[in-house]
């Protein structure tokens, strides 16, 4: 859902919904000094690090757009709250087989910025992790690479792999004083097409992020989504399925589809706003 179309919402559109819903911790006021009474949630951010990142996002680009409104020094979430939230990062992409590609069905354009990160690369998914810490801003900066690493979309073994992370750290946990969650950032069709793989975009791997996010929903771990898709209907549909899959309580959840640099900044003000209940 791509800024105002379908059923979507920019993160500027004065319609956006409120994420709000019976039963949720209610936003504490900011206090005058900036500090409020947040929530000590886990987060872990699962970034879509795809060739198609490089693609231009207002005045960056979505992956460097994305860094920034994360780990920015002086307006980036993550340095602004890691004292309030024990925040993680997991960016995954996967090697890319040629063979696996032309045998691909709905495959998601290969922009031409996109080099050829996946290639020569046997791991599928690869990963670049930092664990859910508070004051985690410096862990996760080092970690988060100036450039998309630039593979394919494996989305779906990157879901099951941070699930299983984020049950093992909720694990034995009250989940109203360390509530769980997943962000995912993509903006590409999940895939098979590393080395080994099977090929295609399609249904397959999309059910197995959505059985994924049951997974999570049903221990309790609220999953939101953003979308760096741009006008890709296709997968703009996929993700607002996920995003309802992941949080089947509220009857509003969607999609955040950011159209602007500015745009992602607000939305992730809102998604935390939402899971740490205070005000971002």
């Amino acid at each position: 859902m791509g800024g105002t179309s379908g059923s979507g919402f920019s993160a500027g559109d004065p319609n956006f919904p409120d994420l709000g819903r019976p039963g949720m911790v209610p936003p504490a006021i900011s206090t005058d000094d900036g500090s409020s009474s947040c929530l000590e949630a886990v987060v872990l951010f699962v970034v879509d690090g795809s060739g198609s990142m490089c693609e231009v996002f207002g005045t960056a680009t979505r992956w460097t757009g994305l860094r920034a409104a994360l780990l920015a020094p002086m307006t980036g979430v993550i340095p602004r709250l890691e004292a309030q939230a024990a925040f993680g990062l997991m960016i995954y992409d996967g090697s890319v087989d040629p063979a696996a590609v032309g045998a691909a069905t709905m495959a998601s354009p290969n922009p031409v910025c996109a080099g050829f990160g996946g290639f020569g690369n046997m791991e599928c998914p690869r990963y670049s992790r930092v664990p859910p810490r508070i004051m985690n801003a410096a862990a996760i900066n080092q970690a988060f690479p100036q450039n998309q690493p630039g593979g394919s979309t494996p989305t779906h073994k990157a879901m099951n792999d941070a699930v299983a992370q984020m049950m093992m750290s909720a694990a034995g946990k009250d989940p109203k004083a360390s509530p769980h969650f997943i962000i995912l950032a993509t903006d590409g069709q999940p895939n098979d097409i590393c080395t080994g793989g099977v090929g295609g975009d399609g249904s397959a791997q999309k059910l197995e992020v959505i059985a994924a996010t049951d997974r999570a929903a049903a221990a309790g771990i609220r999953t939101f989504v953003i979308s760096l898709a741009g006008t890709d209907v296709g997968l703009e549909a996929h993700l607002a399925e996920v995003a309802k899959h992941g949080d089947p309580l509220n009857p509003a959840a969607h999609t955040f589809s950011p159209m602007t640099p500015e745009d992602l900044q607000m939305a992730l003000r809102m998604v935390l706003s939402s899971a740490l209940g205070c005000v971002i």
